[in-house]
């Protein structure tokens, strides 16, 4: 299985609530960052910290669309650009986003994960 096919694979197990999937493709000391205005930026260093990462996403918004739009493969770096329509929990406001993802895959195991968001929790009438 390529870099790109075990990025993909995690992104098919997300958009299917599929955690534990996500969780299994990562190493047990991955290092996981996300950057970001977003309840969800920090640290998370580990899977146990990544589930807790997960945790925090769910239960801070609820997902309409959740799209990778653009898969760049580097080897063992792989970019991933996309959008976001979401639903803040607990408010009425809709929220479009665009991020970027960087993995480093190696041995078929996510080792390090480094997301960027625009900030989410702009007003946005749809």
């Amino acid at each position: 299985m390529s870099n790109l096919d075990v990025v993909r694979e995690g992104y098919a197990a997300f958009q299917k609530g599929d955690i534990a999937g996500v969780l299994n493709l990562c190493d047990s000391a991955i290092e996981w960052s996300y950057h970001g205005s977003v309840p969800w930026a920090g640290q998370f260093p580990g899977r146990d910290e990544v589930q807790r990462f997960f945790g925090i996403l769910a239960d801070t918004i609820e997902f309409e669309t959740f799209e990778p739009q653009e898969f760049v493969d580097g080897g063992e770096n792989v970019a991933v650009f996309g959008r976001t329509v979401a639903k803040a929990r607990g408010a009425d406001e809709r929220i479009e986003d665009h991020w970027a993802h960087l993995f480093t895959v190696r041995g078929s195991k996510i080792v390090r994960f480094v997301g960027y968001d625009t900030t989410p929790f702009e007003s946005s009438t749809r």
